[in-house]
């Protein structure tokens, strides 16, 4: 049976060269300012759906009895 990897080549070292491409990547500030942009979306968003279940759905303007 052939060998799947030469001699210079192990499965750990195969793997320590594909984690450094993803773990030493510096990350660039637009990714930090949509992090930030997403989190506040997000809890803005489950202030409102609080709001929502405290209030009711009159605060869309359905209040037909």
């Amino acid at each position: 049976m052939a060998e799947l990897l030469s001699p210079r080549w192990g499965y750990a070292s195969i793997t320590d060269k594909i984690s450094d491409i993803v773990l030493r990547r510096p990350v660039h500030w637009i990714w930090g300012l949509g992090f930030a942009v997403a989190g506040v979306l997000s809890v803005l968003f489950f202030g409102l759906m609080g709001w929502l279940f405290l209030a009711g759905v009159g605060i869309w303007g359905v209040d037909i009895p």
